[in-house]
């Protein structure tokens, strides 16, 4: 998930070790000898993190180091592409190749007219009536498409398994909630702890509330410079933020992690539909009346201290968000949305984790 092949701990990690190479001959071929560093035994030198007061507000902090290149919940090295099979690496004279290449050349042949007659029969499907029929019926079960409002994208990445306490984290991440922007963590933490408890999830399925968190979002996704996305609206320059949290289980009960974190966001989606008992609009103003003063305000001034139009469009709003329910995208990656500043804080105050060395 972080990628350690670019970090500079690991850069002097290679310069420390002295790989002797030569060239050998196979037949008439220079081979290179492939490097021959170890997965399983590869650890990062122990550099602690930095403070994440060092990167707040900066802005300009480059992330070469947590360029990320690896499958999620891999802590080892990707083994070189260009790998030579010597084993299956066979030498042969000069009228045993003639010999083998005419046999190719004849099966090679036969199996051309073999496919030619595959895809002759296959042309019949296109001439009877049934294909139509099959074609308007399969387009018209089809899901909507994920890009249609009403889908909340959820990206995942993890696990990260912390060997110091046993313990697997995923970290999750709301996409766009488009017209339910209102929605911040301080809300968002103790309605779905209320949810989950009253549904009867397991006590350790509503642990992971108190991890909500507003992060602002990067620049451009992946990109090197650890930058906030600023846009201009309404002559006022602000930041895009995003919801997060960080689901942690025991590292033996892993295999259920990401069925179990897919059950609770289907619970969260249905939760925030619009209903005719406590809809969520009517919570959720109520808490921006108490704690979210800037967007109360915002609100009472749009809808000149309406209270009971305010709701009603907080009502819709949540509901347009979330009515097609959740689109997962899962093997995610830390700097596709958070800075450096956000992803230090993950790992450190979410996963607990104190240096790079610590991570797999």
């Amino acid at each position: 998930i972080l990628c350690r092949e670019h970090h500079p701990e690991y850069q002097a990690f290679i310069k420390s070790q002295s790989v002797e190479t030569s060239d050998y001959d196979i037949g008439n071929t220079k081979v290179k000898p492939i490097d021959s560093v170890s997965k399983s035994s590869y650890k990062s030198s122990h550099g602690k993190m930095n403070s994440p007061q060092q990167y707040q507000g900066k802005g300009k902090h480059h992330l070469n180091s947590y360029k990320l290149g690896h499958k999620a919940g891999s802590s080892s090295l990707e083994a070189p592409s260009s790998n030579l099979n010597q084993s299956n690496h066979r030498f042969t004279n000069k009228s045993d190749e003639s010999e083998n290449d005419s046999k190719y050349a004849s099966n090679q042949g036969m199996a051309n007219r073999n496919s030619d007659d595959d895809e002759n029969d296959d042309n019949d499907i296109f001439k009877s009536e049934s294909f139509a029929q099959s074609l308007t019926k399969n387009l018209k079960e089809r899901p909507a498409f994920r890009r249609n409002s009403g889908f909340v994208d959820v990206y995942v990445t993890g696990p990260f398994r912390n060997e110091n306490t046993r313990y697997s984290h995923w970290s999750v991440v709301y996409g766009n909630l488009n017209e339910a922007w209102m929605m911040k963590a301080s809300f968002m933490g103790g309605y779905v702890r209320t949810i989950l408890n009253l549904c009867n999830f397991k006590p350790e399925d509503s642990l992971h509330t108190g991890s909500y968190y507003d992060f602002n979002i990067r620049s451009q996704e992946f990109g090197e410079l650890s930058v906030w996305k600023r846009i201009k609206t309404k002559g006022k320059v602000r930041t895009i933020n995003r919801l997060s949290f960080v689901f942690s289980i025991k590292t033996s009960e892993e295999s259920t992690g990401l069925d179990r974190i897919q059950k609770i966001m289907k619970k969260v989606a249905w939760a925030m539909k619009s209903r005719e008992n406590c809809p969520v609009g009517q919570d959720l103003f109520k808490h921006c009346e108490k704690v979210e003063q800037r967007i109360f305000e915002y609100f009472m001034k749009e809808y000149h201290g309406n209270e009971k139009s305010i709701i009603a469009k907080m009502t819709a709003s949540v509901d347009a968000a979330f009515k097609n329910g959740i689109n997962f995208r899962m093997h995610s990656h830390l700097n596709q949305f958070m800075v450096d500043y956000d992803i230090i804080r993950v790992l450190r105050d979410d996963m607990g984790y104190s240096s790079w060395s610590d991570l797999s």
